[in-house]
């Protein structure tokens, strides 16, 4: 493979990569700014996800608890 080729292809994945943590850090710097913690979004989530598994297994085993 032509250097020039593999040089091209890094530029290209250094690029988008830049990119994308250019718009993650715009993304978290806007929630910043309203108020809104930026890790809530995924831990209230991941919190309403065990919930709504806990109340399947109790309505499925009811006697368990």
């Amino acid at each position: 493979m032509d250097s020039y080729k593999v040089l091209a292809g890094w530029r290209t994945h250094i690029a988008l990569f830049d990119r994308i943590v250019k718009l993650t850090l715009n993304k978290t710097a806007g929630q910043r700014e309203v108020g809104a913690d930026v890790r809530s979004n995924t831990t209230d989530e991941a919190s309403r996800r065990k919930t709504i598994r806990i109340r399947r297994e109790m309505e499925r085993f009811p006697d368990q608890f």
